[in-house]
């Protein structure tokens, strides 16, 4: 037979692993949260850095193609310039020829 003593020293004993074990249970709980919430933040955060840098990209390709589109419009104005310039010298020549002939 065991004495009351060593009877509560042993019920004091398995009340203390009990507690250690619901305490090993809580923070492992606690610490599952807090990679959940962890892991959500970084996703949320991923997330956002993705649509910045998609935002970014789309910007610098509109403004690639805006630069390109203006410098062909910029270049099609310099040729129809020079085209321009290029009749109203052939227009003078003919000018120059039907006057004289008028004159002969």
């Amino acid at each position: 037979r065991i004495s009351v003593v060593e009877e509560a020293i042993i019920i004091m004993k398995d009340l203390l692993v009990s507690h250690d074990e619901r305490l090993e249970s809580y923070f492992n709980a606690l610490n599952s949260e807090r990679s959940e919430r962890e892991n959500a933040l970084n996703a949320e955060r991923n997330a956002r850095e993705n649509a910045l840098n998609a935002e970014r990209n789309a910007r610098e390709e509109s403004r690639k193609d805006f630069d390109f589109k203006l410098n062909a419009l910029i270049d099609a104005q310099i040729r129809n310039q020079d085209e321009i310039s290029e009749l109203k010298e052939v227009s003078k020549s003919i000018l120059k020829r039907v006057e004289g002939l008028e004159n002969q």
